[in-house]
């Protein structure tokens, strides 16, 4: 299993471990690229993250689990917390931690500027680990792009905050990714059971 962009697996495996307490579970973080190749040559079996439209390759399965914007996350006290919601302009030239080149938010990110006619930042940092954009928010003024689902807790905690409303047209289908041709066991079905259940009530508690 490939987790991505969603906290909730954890939730669904750790019900799924207590029905199930002798399976042996694997979880695989990387770029989507290598997640692909080793779900299709049956090393990996689900990818939990962010759905590619159109899918690349026809001999895998998509199954939307929810639609999720992506919000501004900056460290408590950054300058752009004070005020209205900044415009295009002023988001610009702020420095900004970014997803990797091909990846869905990544995508979003340039289509927002784009969108109002604004260049996108350059001053940028690429990072795809949420452990190292933690600790650059926390010790810098870059803004970062990032689900609210990922860093709930540490805005809960007043670690990290967020600017009130997520940044508008930049929601990702988030879901599962299986090869079509997969059968899964007992255990593996009621795991994809679950992260539905989990996806429905994450939905009904925060709706986007």
């Amino acid at each position: 299993m490939s987790q991505a962009d969603w906290i909730g697996y954890e939730e669904a495996l750790t019900r799924v471990l207590a029905t199930y307490p002798d399976i042996k579970a694997s979880i695989v973080d990387g770029p989507y690229a290598e997640l692909l190749h080793e779900l299709r040559h049956g090393l990996l079996d689900v990818i939990v993250g962010a759905l590619r439209f159109p899918p690349p390759t026809d001999d895998i399965t998509q199954r939307l689990l929810f639609d999720d914007p992506l919000s501004i996350v900056v460290r408590p006290g950054h300058p752009v917390l004070a005020g209205t919601m900044p415009g295009a302009a002023a988001l610009a030239a702020l420095d900004w931690i970014v997803p990797r080149e091909g990846t869905p938010a990544r995508a979003e990110f340039v289509a927002f500027f784009d969108a109002h006619g604004v260049i996108p930042p350059r001053r940028i940092v690429e990072c795809s680990s949420l452990v190292t954009t933690r600790g650059l928010l926390l010790r810098s003024d870059r803004a970062a792009l990032l689900s609210a689902l990922q860093v709930r807790h540490e805005i809960e905690t007043g670690t990290l905050a967020a600017l009130p409303a997520p940044l508008p047209g930049t929601e990702r289908a988030i879901g599962l990714t299986v090869r079509a041709d997969w059968k899964p066991t007992v255990a593996q079905q009621h795991f994809l059971e679950v992260i539905e259940q989990t996806a429905r009530a994450q939905t009904a508690a925060h709706p986007p």
